[in-house]
C-alpha cells in the first residue's frame, strides 16, 4: 500500500461492509477483484450470509445508531434478490436454503 492510501480505521461497519462484499461477489453480483470476472460460489455466498447473521445475532441491542446502520446492510443481503437469483440459477448448490 503506497503511503497515499490510508487504511479506514477498523468498525464494526467495516466487518459488515467486508461480508457483504464477499457475499455479493460470491453471489456474481458484483465482478471477483481477483478474476474481474462474475462467478457464482453459492457455498461462500451462504458462508458470509450466514456469519453476517452471527453477527447481528450477537450484536442485537449493542450497536450505536451509525452501526445500526451498518447492520441493515446484513439483512438486505441476507433476504435479498441476488440470492434468490443464485439460487435460481444453480438450485442444486444450496442444501436446504429456504430462500430458493
Amino acid at each position: 500500500m503506497s503511503e497515499t492510501q490510508k487504511l479506514p480505521p477498523p468498525s464494526f461497519a467495516l466487518i459488515v461492509a467486508s461480508f457483504a462484499a464477499q457475499a455479493s461477489v460470491a453471489l456474481g453480483q458484483m465482478p471477483n477483484p481477483m478474476t474481474n470476472k462474475q462467478e457464482v460460489n453459492l457455498e461462500l455466498a451462504k458462508h458470509a450470509i450466514d456469519t453476517l447473521a452471527i453477527l447481528e445475532q450477537k450484536t442485537k441491542g449493542n450497536l450505536t445508531a451509525d452501526e445500526t446502520d451498518a447492520d441493515g446492510v446484513s439483512r438486505s443481503v441476507q433476504g435479498g434478490e441476488g440470492v434468490k437469483h443464485a439460487c435460481h440459477r444453480r438450485p442444486d448448490r444450496l442444501d436446504g436454503a429456504a430462500d430458493c
